[in-house]
């Protein structure tokens, strides 16, 4: 068992959304609307879902956020921004660019980053 299908089951246990790791197997979007879905069950305010939606990520989604977050924006553009990164298309868009630097050579890796944080 995958440790993403065991944090599922533990979120169905517990009433919370699964973490959110970021992983080429967790669907964003699907993840997104389950954690609407609690935070409208449980009649969160808008400050106490972004601190809860902070709290269920990590690895590479947490750092996506903390790259993202600069306090002015709002909760809804934070999750288009994921949403944005996370989605399966620009993962594949990602992996062909990699792909590329690797033949390459004379492209750094800093471009290669500039161009994923500032498309």
């Amino acid at each position: 068992m995958s440790e993403y299908a065991s944090s599922k089951q533990l979120a169905t246990a517990t009433g919370n959304p699964p973490m959110f790791r970021g992983q080429l197997e967790e669907d964003v979007e699907r993840w997104i609307k389950l954690f609407k879905l609690h935070c409208a069950s449980k009649k969160l305010d808008l400050e106490t879902q972004r601190l809860h939606f902070l709290c269920l990520l990590a690895g590479s989604a947490e750092n996506f956020y903390c790259l993202i977050e600069d306090g002015m924006m709002s909760l809804e553009a934070v999750l288009e921004a994921f949403i944005g990164r996370f989605a399966r298309a620009h993962r594949t868009r990602l992996l062909e660019e990699l792909k590329r630097i690797g033949r390459h050579n004379e492209e750094s890796w800093a471009s290669f980053m500039e161009s994923v944080v500032n498309p």
